[in-house]
């Protein structure tokens, strides 16, 4: 049986997903040229220049990482470049202030989406589009926005993705009971996030365990306690060796692993703060074992949701070997028939079936078919995999081959021939043995196929662009929430539009010209 679900890390055990967005510049790798590389200027301007930074820093509450931010380095160097054309200027006359700035992101936008729309011709066409969305309500004005990302392929069989709302496309949300009615009253097709349907099976599991065993309600009650008395007590957190996570209000699904791996990590070093303290009864009443076994456990399920949740990655195809590799995960341990773990592995085993398994549908299991690595996967049920070739062949589920048969040459004369052409590439797909790595692209595998299996690459053209969860909409809402502060609680909600899609846009290295 083939599996997949790690994501892949780099030397330094960092995920490297989605790099691009992680906006924080790392000081101690750029902060040579920030310290030794003034030579060429006086003493006079050296002073200058350092009293100047201090006081962009004091006045505006800015980080000191914000001095070595790419964003105001390229505005400072732009500034100098006019400054070596046209001489020594006064910045009140070259300088644009707020109402101009304003206006130009809200252009931008304008050209942006603009780009965008002409951009999604083809896919529309193709059927190669889908999308998430979320609502989100600040909690400063209390106006609620609602987030639409579309992911698309492209005809390179490339997946993209940004933030628009454009027709009618299939659309993972979470289960909201108002996404779910709006989206009733439309044509759309909607699929599950299935990462917060993983993070309900564990919470749900959660639950039930503290009911049923009172030794781990204590243990979660006493780790709340000391994660609360952590943060709200001073000199604590910077003393140890991995802060104390809280849980993630747009993420909860990750919150349950970061919680108690990040005590687990410190627990040495909390111990001996807490006896300095007189405080150690916080940390005595949590077994470290338990504690231990539990991080472990976490862990393996933070990992299947890093395989749910990537954006500029293909995700469907993880959905259903995700489930079986969960459900791995809940085998019991004979030799500790009534541990906690034990206990925490029944429920979850038991909410899977209830709660995961019954989110998922038939494009799920296709779309692991369709996956070369996870081919596979189907030896398990073979009754299974005849009904899901069936389904290819004769339920025409893709809009996809309905747009082949508008377009298809004379030499396709009925619908039986389709089907018997279909039923050909799925034998050939089906007998072939590909050599392929386990991290490969499905879509460069169909990109490859094109010549071979025309109509199966269509179909998974289509299939590939649904997400298997709505964490982008997720991250975008992370980003909506840094941009709406207190001191910018007025801005109005056309222009935060284009300031959240603009910081997307950018992050994206797809800023318009």
């Amino acid at each position: 049986m083939a599996y997949r679900t790690h994501s892949k890390k780099d030397p330094d055990e960092s995920l490297t997903n989605n790099k691009e967005q992680n906006v924080q510049i790392s000081t101690p790798s750029i902060h040579p040229k920030f310290a030794f590389n003034k030579n060429a200027l006086s003493e006079k301007y050296k002073l200058k220049l350092k009293d100047a930074e201090l006081k962009f820093v004091v006045a505006g509450s800015h980080s000191f990482n914000s001095l070595e931010n790419a964003r105001i380095l390229t505005l400072i160097q732009t500034s100098i470049e006019i400054g070596a054309n046209f001489g020594l200027v006064d910045v009140q006359d070259i300088f644009y202030g707020r109402k101009t700035i304003h206006e130009e992101a809200l252009l931008k936008f304008t050209q942006y989406t603009t780009q965008i729309r002409s951009l999604l011709d083809e896919p529309i066409q193709q059927h190669c589009l889908a999308g998430t969305d979320d609502i989100w309500t600040d909690d400063l004005m209390k106006r609620s926005y609602l987030d639409f990302t579309v992911f698309f392929v492209n005809y390179a069989y490339e997946l993209k993705h940004t933030i628009l709302s454009f027709g009618d496309t299939p659309i993972t949300t979470d289960q909201g009971s108002n996404m779910i009615k709006a989206l009733s009253l439309t044509d759309e097709a909607r699929y599950s996030c299935l990462a917060h349907r993983t993070n309900t099976v564990l919470e749900t599991a959660w639950e039930n365990v503290k009911i049923l065993n009172a030794e781990f309600k204590m243990f979660c009650t006493s780790v709340s306690n000391l994660r609360t008395y952590c943060q709200q007590s001073g000199g604590i957190q910077f003393k140890l060796p991995k802060t104390l996570k809280s849980s993630s209000g747009t993420r909860p699904w990750r919150s349950y692993f970061l919680i108690h791996n990040s005590l687990h990590q410190s627990y040495e070093s909390l111990l001996i703060i807490l006896r300095e303290r007189g405080e150690q009864h916080r940390i005595l009443q949590i077994d470290p074992q338990l504690l231990h076994e539990i991080s472990t456990f976490m862990e393996k399920f933070s990992l299947i949701f890093d395989n749910l949740v990537f954006s500029n990655q293909l995700t469907l195809q993880n959905v259903i070997p995700s489930y079986y590799r969960m459900s791995e995960y809940c085998i019991i341990d004979n030799k500790r028939k009534n541990s906690i773990i034990n206990l925490l592995k029944v429920q979850i085993a038991k909410e899977l079936i209830e709660k995961y398994l019954t989110s998922t549908t038939q494009l799920h299991w296709i779309a692991t078919y369709l996956d070369p690595t996870f081919k596979d996967l189907f030896v398990i049920d073979k009754s299974y995999l005849l009904e899901q070739k069936k389904s290819i062949k004769d339920e025409d589920p893709f809009a996809t081959i309905r747009a082949v048969r508008g377009t298809v040459s004379s030499t396709t004369v009925s619908a039986n021939s389709f089907t018997d052409e279909i039923g050909r590439q799925l034998q050939i797909y089906e007998r072939t043995l590909y050599e392929l790595p386990e991290d490969s692209n499905p879509l460069i595998f169909w990109s490859d196929q094109q010549n071979v299996l025309p109509i199966l690459s269509k179909i998974a053209k289509s299939v590939f662009v649904i997400q298997a969860s709505s964490a982008e909409s997720e991250r975008h809402f992370s980003i909506a929430g840094q941009v709406v502060t207190e001191q910018r609680s007025q801005l109005e909600p056309e222009c935060l539009e284009s300031l959240v899609v603009l910081k997307e846009v950018y992050l994206n290295k797809t800023w318009p010209k």
